[in-house]
């Protein structure tokens, strides 16, 4: 009895983030330095060339014709020049859009499973200390880093993406439960920091959080309140 008990314990194991990345096929990245892409080039298709009656090269009409020519060559360079341009940016504004939209999604999601829509602030700080927890999760883990780049690739990585999502949401749900004051030294700071990120990201917009504008032994006597008062 004991065997099958440890059996069925075994199978249904919740995966390790270790687990996710392989089953992704995410192995140990090395850290790259940002590149830009280049623009994409566009061969031209092939046509056929008009008929054109050149004149005479002794014809007082046939340095026109080559003047004629250079001016049309010049503006079909210059138009397919702006049509790369014009494409390129229009590519990067939809993958700008496209990005935003994912890290929104993340965010949301972390703020939800990690119980951080249930801490005693504001949303935007909420927001704010879920962005700033997947930053630092993917400084400091280039496999997550790596598996978030790859996200869209296909079907698998997304899965993957979420998989790994849950298990840091758990993590840093853990993080934040009530803790004795001897332990709350990272969890403080990555609260503050996340406050004062948002603050910088948003100037204009009023803080309604009641440590938005605490600093040193204020911040940590209003925080060891907030504790008291959950427990």
């Amino acid at each position: 009895m004991t065997d099958q008990t440890t059996q069925v314990e075994n199978t249904t194991a919740e995966p390790s983030l270790e687990d996710v990345y392989l089953e992704a096929g995410i192995t140990e990245p090395q850290a790259q330095p940002q590149v830009a892409a280049a623009p994409t080039q566009y061969a031209p298709a092939p046509t056929t060339p008009p008929k054109v009656d050149i004149p005479d090269a002794y014809d007082d009409g046939h340095k026109a014709f080559l003047q004629s020519l250079v001016e049309k060559q010049t503006a079909l360079e210059n138009t397919q020049q702006e049509f790369v341009r014009d494409k390129a940016a229009n590519e990067q504004k939809l993958a700008a859009a496209r990005l935003e939209e994912d890290i929104q999604e993340a965010t949301a999601f972390v703020t939800e499973n990690a119980g951080l829509k249930d801490l005693p602030y504001d949303d935007k700080t909420k927001t704010a200390l879920a962005n700033f927890e997947l930053n630092e999760r993917a400084r400091t883990d280039l496999k997550f880093k790596a598996l978030w780049d790859a996200r869209n690739n296909n079907a698998q990585t997304k899965a993957a993406l979420q998989k790994a999502l849950s298990i840091i949401s758990k993590d840093i749900a853990k993080k934040f439960e009530a803790k004795p004051d001897s332990t709350l030294v990272a969890n403080k700071r990555a609260l503050k920091a996340a406050q004062q990120s948002s603050a910088t990201t948003d100037a204009s917009d009023s803080d309604d959080s009641p440590l938005a504008n605490l600093n040193g032994m204020e911040f940590e006597r209003a925080w060891a309140n907030m504790v008291r008062t959950n427990n």
